[in-house]
């Protein structure tokens, strides 16, 4: 914009510089200076207003953005958790299709007696270092206590062992894929170092080589005659 108006400067001048012996012809120069500024002026201003709604669009877009995401991790690792749900990764696809490897699974500690065949359950098992998340394949009382026989999915055999009261840890409620692999990631403290010093960096820049508009009237001045 700024170019426009120099060129306009330098041919009002041009002109006046011609005429100025003539105080009619210089009254005429001057009201061509402010006419070829306000036509240069008019030129910009709709082009610089539509930079302006584009930025303000996409600023927009990207705080929905950012704060849905954020609503959506305060849910799942703040709120349900203050209701007693647990989130766990799955690390085998014992239980595909249903469940895959990587996906996050959400449960919540609920009586025994609440379960029944088909549904999904988290429970420890003696042999292996953390619970499994198996189908409920069948379900008996023995000596007046429940107990559960569960089984993968993609598994052709039943679980050697059977999940009782003392072993039951939930039902699951909630799966969402590849979450697992995303908390793994961002659990990495030098994931978390990167992202910080690169968010920093980032705003940095911004300021750096932020260009700003020169300011615009908000109305154009009249030419006297």
């Amino acid at each position: 914009m700024r170019v426009f108006l120099y060129k306009s400067l330098i041919i009002s001048l041009d002109t006046s510089s011609s005429l100025c012996f003539n105080p009619f012809a210089f009254k005429a120069s001057q009201n061509l200076l402010k006419l070829n500024t306000i036509k240069a002026i008019k030129k910009e201003v709709p082009k610089l207003n539509s930079k302006k709604k584009k930025k303000t669009v996409l600023g927009t877009i990207g705080e929905i953005t950012l704060y849905t995401i954020l609503g959506i991790v305060a849910i799942l690792f703040i709120i349900l958790p203050m209701f007693g749900f647990r989130s766990n990764k799955m690390w085998t696809d014992s239980m595909k299709p249903a469940i895959s490897t990587g996906d996050m699974v959400f449960t919540a500690p609920v009586p025994i007696e609440q379960i029944k065949v088909g549904d999904i359950i988290i429970s420890d098992a003696p042999k292996l270092k953390d619970p499994i998340i198996h189908r409920v394949y069948s379900r008996s009382v023995e000596d007046g206590n429940i107990v559960l026989e569960t089984k993968g999915d993609a598994l052709e055999e039943e679980d050697e062992c059977l999940t009782t009261k003392d072993d039951f840890l939930g039902k699951a409620y909630l799966v969402i894929p590849y979450l697992g692999y995303v908390s793994y990631f961002l659990a990495n403290p030098y994931v978390i170092a990167f992202a910080g010093w690169s968010i920093v960096l980032a705003i940095g820049i911004k300021k750096v080589f932020k260009k700003k508009d020169p300011p615009l009237p908000d109305e154009i001045p009249p030419i006297d005659n």
